[in-house]
């Protein structure tokens, strides 16, 4: 298993898990993101956290700040797949849905 690390810089993730590519499923309290390559379950092996609030990054709007008590916290996430050897990056988010079109996948 590969050891979890803290990067240190957000990373985006590719094209392949844009646009409703990268999914994933819910047991109990857990959720597992699901390979877009192979469909079998990653592994979280790195991850960055940043808060708006804290650091000097502008380029979210006004309309995004409202309720949020404890700042805009983003976690970005390493994702790898040991089955086939896939591996890219998403973000998670306080802040709700900013904008786009949602994927039904």
């Amino acid at each position: 298993m590969k050891e979890i690390k803290k990067m240190n810089e957000v990373h985006h993730g590719s094209e392949r898990v844009e646009g409703g590519g990268l999914t994933g499923r819910t047991d109990t309290d857990h959720f597992y993101f699901l390979c877009p390559e192979c469909g079998d379950v990653m592994q979280v092996c790195d991850y960055y956290v940043y808060n708006y609030e804290k650091e000097d990054m502008r380029q979210i709007t006004e309309k995004y700040k409202k309720n949020m008590p404890i700042g805009q916290i983003y976690i970005n996430l390493k994702l790898y797949c040991h089955k086939c050897k896939y591996f890219d990056y998403t973000k998670i988010t306080n802040v709700g849905w900013l904008e786009g079109e949602l994927y039904d996948r």
